[in-house]
């Protein structure tokens, strides 16, 4: 399952990556000669100014390890727990 999911967040990240990319193109067809000129000379120029899509991360975190665990344990604590209490409600009579 994690192995899917790294999957699906690869291709959403190519994808992602290749928006950015056509976007940046987009806005490079836009510049003319004058404005590349003034970039040029300002140290700015269309290649360094191109946006990356921000990588997708997964983290199997503490948290996620203890929420597995306790997602087992709490049901069977409040089971156990309710046995004892009408267990011993009931032999009160």
């Amino acid at each position: 399952m994690e192995v899917e999911d790294r999957a699906k967040a690869k291709k959403l990240q190519e994808e992602a990556d290749e928006r950015c990319q056509q976007e940046a193109e987009e806005e490079e067809q836009g510049l003319d000669d004058t404005t590349l000129w003034l970039m040029d000379m300002v140290g700015v120029r269309p290649e360094s100014t191109r946006r990356k899509a921000t990588p997708i991360v997964f983290k199997i975190t503490d948290a996620e390890n203890i929420d597995r665990k306790f997602r087992k344990i709490f049901p069977a604590a409040c089971g156990l727990f309710n046995i004892i209490y009408w267990g011993y409600c009931l032999n009160q009579d």
